[in-house]
């Protein structure tokens, strides 16, 4: 029985030899490859000389041109107008930081001196108070 089995596997490992061999073989046996070279047509083609132009750029167009950018401005602050920007038209462009309108400033000016001068007369009247603190605390 076991010599059945050892020459089934030397039957197995000689098959398999022969089946390489055989595939060696039949590799080695072809004819090599012969590359031809691809026939191309030619064509022939005309050519003509340029000479170099100078073309100035314009564009003509028809229709209606809207903004990207629409501009919706209002004042934070009530006053007279006193200055308008001669160039502040309908699709006109402005350079940056440029001086659009002025608001007339008299009655914010005058606001201001006020409030400066009831801070002043806070600023007194704290004054008063600590020192009556002060002599009370003393007595």
């Amino acid at each position: 029985m076991a010599a059945t089995l050892l020459s089934r596997r030397y039957m197995f490992i000689i098959i398999v030899a022969l089946g390489v061999l055989a595939a060696v073989i039949i590799v080695k046996s072809r004819p090599s490859m012969q590359h031809q070279p691809e026939a191309r047509m030619i064509t022939q083609v005309t050519t003509i000389d340029v000479s170099q132009h100078v073309v100035r750029p314009s564009i003509t167009g028809f229709g209606e041109v809207k903004p990207d950018i629409l501009l919706d401005a209002k004042a934070e602050v009530a006053g007279k107008i006193v200055y308008v920007n001669p160039q502040l038209r309908t699709g006109n462009i402005l350079a940056k930081d440029t001086v659009v309108i002025k608001i007339e400033d008299h009655d914010y000016l005058l606001a201001l001196k006020q409030a400066e001068a009831d801070l002043a007369v806070s600023k007194a009247n704290l004054k008063e108070m600590k020192l009556k603190r002060d002599e009370t605390q003393l007595k």
